[in-house]
C-alpha cells in the first residue's frame, strides 16, 4: 500500500490517503509494518486492502507494536473472501514475540472489513487483534478514544482472539473510551468480540452498536472481561439485573441513554466526520467515572479538556475525590456553551446574550453555575476556561 516497513518508524502530522494493496492476498492498504510504529497527529483515511481470497488491515497491518496518539483512522477497508481488520490489524505470532498497540486521543472511526463470500468471513471493522502460538502476546489499550460507525460481519467495532486456545494471550484495556453505532452486519458483537483474551473496560460508554446475532454492545466467549463505572446499552447496569453474558460486573455501571449532543451529525449518519459524541447536559455518564482508574499521566479528554471538571449541576456517582472524572472520551465542560469542542467568541456571544438574566431556567446554556440566574459567578466559571480546546 502506501508505506511497507521493516525498521522502527515514527511520524508526526501526517496524512496517508487513497492508497491500497492488492492481490491474491493482500495485507496493510495504508501501512505494513513488521517493526515499531509511531504516530502522532496523523490521519489514515480512504485506504484499502483488497485481495482475491484474503485481506488484512485496510489502514494498518502490523506483527510489532504500534502507538498512536491524537490520530484518526477513517473509512479505510479490507475486502475479500476473508477480510480482517478494517482499520487495524494486529499479529502477534512470534515465539516468544510481545507486541502492545496503544491508541490515546484517538478516533477509529467509518472503516469495514467486508467479506465477500457471503458468509460471515470478515471480523474487526476498527480493529482486529490476533495470537498464535505459545509464547506470543498481545496488549492493546484505548485510551481517551472512540471507535465510531464501523463495521464487519462480527466484532462490528473489534474482533480480538487467540488462534490456538491456551497458547498465547491477549488482553485488551478500554478506559474513559466510547464505542457506538457500530455494527456486526452477520454475526456477533457489534461493539466488541473477544474469543479467550481478557478485557477491562472502565470509565467507557457502549452505546447505540448494533449485531445480527448475539451481543449489540459486547460478545464474549469464554474468558474474563471485566466492566466497571462505565454505561453500557442493555447491562441492566451494576446490581441484581446484570447481564452476566457481557462479563463480570465491576461496580458503578450503568444502563443509561448517555445523551450525545449529535451522535449521528447533520448528515444522518454515525462514523462520519460531524458527529458529535460530546455530552449533554444532564447525561447520567457525568461525574460518574472511577477517578482511580484513569491511567497515570492521563490530565486531559480527547479534545483537550481538562480530564477532571466537577459540574456543579450534576450529583457526582463515581470514585473518588471530587472533581469525579466522567464516562467516555470527553469530558464536559459548560464554558463551551454550543458543544463544538472549543472556548471562544461563539460561546461568549451566546453567553452575554442572557447576561443578568435572572430565573431564567437553563438560560441557553449560560447559567453555568445552574441557580437560575446568570451573573458574576457564570461569567467567572465561564472565563476560567477562555479558549480551552484551541489548538495554538
Amino acid at each position: 500500500g502506501g508505506i511497507y516497513t521493516t525498521a522502527s518508524l515514527t511520524m508526526t502530522d501526517c496524512t496517508l490517503r487513497d492508497n491500497s494493496a492488492n492481490g491474491e492476498m493482500a495485507d496493510g492498504g495504508g501501512i505494513y509494518t513488521t517493526a515499531s510504529l509511531t504516530m502522532t497527529d496523523c490521519t489514515l483515511r480512504d485506504n484499502s486492502a483488497n485481495g482475491e481470497m484474503a485481506a488484512d488491515g485496510g489502514g494498518t497491518y502490523t506483527t510489532a507494536s504500534l502507538t498512536m496518539t491524537k490520530c484518526t483512522l477513517s473509512d479505510n477497508s479490507a475486502n475479500g473472501e476473508m477480510a480482517d481488520g478494517g482499520g487495524i490489524f494486529a499479529l502477534s505470532a512470534g515465539e516468544p514475540n510481545s507486541i502492545q498497540i496503544a491508541l490515546i486521543n484517538s478516533t477509529i472511526r467509518g472503516n469495514s472489513a467486508n467479506s465477500s463470500d457471503g458468509f460471515d468471513s470478515s471480523q474487526g471493522g476498527g480493529i482486529y487483534s490476533r495470537v498464535m502460538f505459545d509464547s506470543a502476546s498481545l496488549e492493546i489499550t484505548l485510551i481517551n478514544s472512540i471507535m465510531s460507525g464501523n463495521s464487519a460481519c462480527s466484532g462490528g467495532g473489534m474482533y480480538n482472539t487467540i488462534a490456538l486456545v491456551d497458547l498465547g494471550s491477549a488482553e485488551i484495556s478500554l478506559n474513559n473510551s466510547t464505542v457506538c453505532g457500530n455494527s456486526a452486519t452477520d454475526g456477533s458483537g457489534g461493539g466488541i468480540y473477544n474469543y479467550e483474551g481478557i478485557v477491562t473496560v472502565s470509565n467507557s460508554i457502549l452505546w447505540g452498536n448494533t449485531a445480527s446475532s448475539d451481543g449489540n454492545e459486547i460478545y464474549n466467549d469464554a474468558n474474563t472481561f471485566v466492566i466497571s463505572y462505565s454505561d453500557i446499552g442493555g447491562s441492566g447496569g451494576s446490581g441484581g439485573g446484570w447481564d452476566g453474558t457481557l462479563g463480570t460486573d465491576g461496580g458503578g455501571n450503568i444502563d443509561v441513554d448517555p445523551l450525545f449532543v449529535d451522535p449521528n451529525g447533520n448528515d444522518g449518519v454515525i462514523g462520519t466526520v460531524d458527529d458529535n459524541l460530546r455530552l449533554m447536559s444532564g447525561s447520567p455518564c457525568i461525574d460518574a467515572g472511577d477517578n482511580t482508574a484513569v491511567p497515570a499521566g492521563i490530565t486531559t479528554d480527547i479534545k483537550g479538556f481538562p480530564r477532571f471538571i466537577d459540574d456543579s449541576c450534576t450529583t457526582d456517582t463515581g470514585n473518588g475525590t471530587s472533581p469525579i472524572v466522567d464516562m467516555g472520551a470527553y469530558e464536559l465542560l459548560r464554558s463551551d456553551i454550543d458543544s463544538d469542542g472549543e472556548v471562544n467568541l461563539k460561546d461568549f456571544s451566546q453567553f452575554a446574550s442572557y447576561w443578568m438574566n435572572i430565573a431564567c431556567g437553563v438560560c441557553g446554556g449560560a447559567d453555568l453555575t445552574c441557580d437560575g440566574d446568570v451573573n458574576w459567578d457564570d461569567l467567572t466559571a465561564f472565563a476560567k476556561h477562555w479558549l480551552e480546546g484551541i489548538t495554538p
